[in-house]
């Protein structure tokens, strides 16, 4: 039976945990794939322009800066800079 007044965890949340797990443990390979699937479940639920979506890259942008991966941390960085600005810019209007 489960409570209705506590909130429920999305489904990717085992995934983020065990990607957080792996980088923690310098098992970078795995922590990659494991956060491409976090990314590709939140991008599903929220769109790719997402506060969450932004999150997610940024964790995924330290474990490719990890493994010397710096233009892919590059890109990464450049859509979480996209997301911030709408986020700006919706918050202005």
């Amino acid at each position: 039976m489960t409570d209705r007044h506590s909130p429920q965890k999305p489904p990717w949340n085992g995934f983020l945990s065990a990607a957080r797990t792996a980088a923690e443990q310098r098992e970078y390979a795995k922590a990659e794939m494991l956060y491409q699937q976090v990314l590709k479940e939140v991008e599903s639920t929220f769109g790719k322009h997402h506060g969450e979506v932004g999150l997610i890259l940024l964790e995924l942008r330290q474990v490719y800066e990890q493994q010397n991966k710096r233009s892919k941390a590059e890109l990464l960085y450049r859509r979480v800079q996209e997301i911030r600005g709408i986020y700006q810019l919706d918050q202005e209007t």
